[in-house]
């Protein structure tokens, strides 16, 4: 989904992650006049680009996109259809949402045409939404991608018996949306943080160079042809892969033996350049083998004096 692939590191998200989880304000006086919609936008074209921890999996994360697609009607309601996306297991999903006059965010069925609150954001009196044991807690100011934003703590709790007990909260920023589920306490899934994306055609947070109309990563994992080919001295060779995974590029000869690694190491999301200087390596043909993410690809190289 970004051209120039995620700057963010695992080190960020993690510090982040856990200074929010300490800095979620517990007081009840700063709520906000009517907040609404500005706090889930659902302008088609929008998109968000988030970091999620893969469950069970230390030090593994998984790439989500969510991209506002197009409006769409279900049993006489309008609303708009989202698509995610999860650039690890390669699996999209759609969810649709309306987003009413009084600031309410409802999921909709798209077989029954059902609907479930998902958000009251126009609510500051702290009840229980619709039995589910969630609510708004509190809001804020958090600094994010370059500026002072309003935010919006939601609280989703268990029932255990007698006792009510917090166990995650989301965090809503303003004119972004949905930018953090905040653990009450260690757990395997999570945390689950928003990198980047566009609103209204304005990209913010690392989400940088990316065109309006084309937000896609590239499909699965792909080493293009080189150029040019044949070369001397200099060919350039590009590769693309979907998700970050650990990349080793190298040169063969034509019998299989190595003549040189390029590179060895872990790519981020997007295309990727690689130049090979040939000089003083006799002509012929050469093999360009990629290998990345379980996938083994070749291209033929011909290196002419």
């Amino acid at each position: 989904m970004c051209g120039t692939g995620l700057s963010i590191t695992n080190t960020w998200i993690l510090t982040v992650t856990f200074a929010l989880m300490w800095s979620v304000p517990s007081a009840r006086g700063q709520d906000l006049p009517s907040p609404k919609g500005d706090f889930f936008p659902l302008g088609t074209g929008d998109y968000w680009v988030y970091w999620d921890y893969v469950s069970g999996v230390a030090g593994v994360w998984d790439t989500i996109t969510v991209r506002v697609v197009k409006d769409s009607t279900i049993v006489g309601k309008t609303c708009r259809m989202t698509e995610g996306h999860s650039w690890r297991y390669l699996n999209t999903w759609r969810s649709y949402y309306r987003a009413d006059t009084l600031g309410n965010i409802l999921s909709v069925d798209p077989t029954t045409g059902s609907e479930t609150l998902k958000y009251r954001l126009g609510d500051t009196s702290h009840t229980w939404w619709d039995d589910q044991l969630r609510r708004f807690d509190s809001s804020g100011v958090l600094a994010l991608f370059g500026d002072s934003r309003r935010c919006l703590y939601v609280g989703d709790y268990n029932s255990s018996g007698s006792d009510t007990v917090l166990y995650s909260t989301d965090v809503l920023i303003e004119d972004i949306g949905f930018y953090l589920t905040i653990y009450n306490r260690i757990v395997d899934g999570g945390p689950h943080i928003l990198a980047g994306g566009s609103i209204s055609g304005v990209p913010f947070g690392s989400m940088l160079g990316v065109r309006q109309d084309d937000v896609t990563l590239p499909e699965g994992i792909r080493l293009h042809p080189p150029y040019p080919n044949p070369f001397n001295p200099t060919v350039k060779i590009r590769y693309s892969v979907f998700r970050r995974c650990h990349i080793r590029l190298e040169i063969n000869d034509i019998l299989g033996n190595q003549v040189v690694v390029l590179f060895d190491a872990v790519r981020e999301p997007g295309d990727h350049t690689v130049a090979w200087d040939g000089s003083g390596t006799a002509s012929g043909i050469y093999l360009c083998r990629l290998q990345a993410g379980g996938v083994t690809q070749t291209q033929r190289l011909l290196l002419l004096r």
